[in-house]
């Protein structure tokens, strides 16, 4: 599914170099659920972004579902990543003049993706069908980010990157949203790579990688 080989990236700043990553190397297989995980400053994120082409690295190569996306042009790396990538973040990013159900379905409005659900099916899925045709303010926080997790898995995207999707909750509903990721990823066999900080939900994954060990360095601003 993902294949990172020999990645390095840097930046300047005030006439210094900052060394990001020197070297690094990672593999994912289909349908793993991969945490990563360390300390703040060690650029998880931006890792994020180079596995979805926001984001470049200096040297090496980035294949995801088999495709060398810097072989692609701009505007087939912003179709295919409609039709690969589905992100969940810290922050829910749900439009609030739409409805839940309309927060839904607004990504395909973009992709024209492929369902796997109805939106009916999939709100039952997540404990929110009788919130189908209220809007996200309405909701709590641990509400909304369970319609953000449902966007992610409505259109079939292969790949799940959610970076801290617990980031604004409490232990507990930390732990139901971790819960309902699992269930879910049964259901669809999605991979999923995902960021936290939080050690009490790394048991939950499959493989836990800790970015010190892929290369990764540590800056202080």
């Amino acid at each position: 599914m993902i294949h990172l080989t020999q990645l390095s990236k840097s930046f300047t700043q005030w006439s210094e170099t900052i060394v990001l990553y020197k070297n690094l190397s990672l593999e994912i297989q289909t349908w793993e659920f991969v945490m990563l995980t360390w300390q703040s400053g060690s650029w998880k994120t931006t890792l994020f972004n180079i596995i979805a082409w926001l984001d470049t690295a200096d040297k090496g190569e980035v294949m995801v579902n088999n495709t060398k996306v810097h072989a692609l042009s701009e505007d087939q790396r912003t179709l295919w990543r409609a039709e690969n990538i589905w992100f969940v973040f810290q922050k829910f990013h749900l439009v609030p003049q739409l409805t839940v159900k309309e927060n839904l379905e607004l990504p395909g409005d973009f992709s024209h993706g492929e369902k796997r659900y109805t939106v009916e099916q999939l709100l039952d899925l997540v404990g929110l069908s009788k919130k189908i045709d209220i809007y996200p303010d309405q909701l709590s926080g641990w509400e909304q980010q369970r319609v953000a997790i449902a966007r992610a898995f409505l259109y079939k995207t292969p790949l799940l990157l959610a970076d801290e999707p617990t980031g604004n909750l409490d232990l507990g509903n930390s732990q139901n949203i971790m819960q309902l990721i699992k269930d879910l990823q049964k259901e669809t066999w999605v991979t999923i790579v995902m960021i936290t900080h939080e050690p009490e939900l790394l048991t939950r994954a499959d493989r836990i990688i800790k970015m010190k060990d892929l290369g990764a360095k540590f800056t202080d601003f």
